[in-house]
């Protein structure tokens, strides 16, 4: 899974979005545990 920061700017769906269609699994989040366990993260 790729995490995305949330980091309360930006557009952050569009990112989502592109993740999406390139079929790779992605969540927006802020939590730190979420952060640890992600294989990437933008």
């Amino acid at each position: 899974m790729i995490a995305i920061v949330d980091y309360r700017a930006g557009n952050l769906t569009s990112v989502a979005r592109a993740l999406h269609f390139l079929e790779k699994p992605c969540r927006i989040t802020s939590d730190p545990d979420e952060l640890r366990k992600a294989d990437s993260i933008i």
